[in-house]
């Protein structure tokens, strides 16, 4: 299950310039580069590479950058994912295991608790792809 969203900002510098650096910002925070053309930038990260927590916490699953041109500015359209796969299944996992044993009220607990996880989840990882974004079109030429 994955939740997508999109950011856009528009910039005065060529194309190319752009690709560039979205490539060795990908690259430089060791993220697997998957397409890349005149316009797209798709990316993902490796899930089994392992992480601290905290690192963890505010990687992006993919992504992809695609870039429009219109008379005078260049149109950066940043769509990224994350997956809600893993957290729903040991979720389920554990609601199993609490209806197994009619410990109801200790569903409403976990389900209280990744609700809350999430949400800061999603909130670091937003963070995460706006300073992404901001630093490819800082200090272009």
């Amino acid at each position: 299950m994955k939740i997508k969203f999109k950011l856009t900002q528009a910039t005065h510098v060529a194309p190319q310039f752009v690709i560039d650096k979205t490539v060795s910002l990908l690259e430089g925070e060791e993220y697997r580069v998957n397409n890349l053309t005149s316009s797209i930038v798709e990316f993902d990260d490796n899930p089994w590479k392992l992480r601290w927590r905290h690192q963890a916490a505010g990687r992006l699953n993919g992504g992809k950058f695609e870039l429009s041109v219109t008379a005078d500015e260049v149109l950066v359209n940043f769509s990224y994912y994350t997956s809600l796969t893993a957290p729903l299944l040991i979720f389920i996992a554990l609601a199993i295991g609490l209806i197994s044993q009619e410990r109801y009220y200790g569903i409403l607990f976990f389900l209280a608790f990744y609700i809350f996880a999430i949400s800061i989840q999603l909130i670091t990882q937003r963070g995460t792809a706006k300073d992404m974004l901001k630093s490819i079109l800082s200090n272009l030429p």
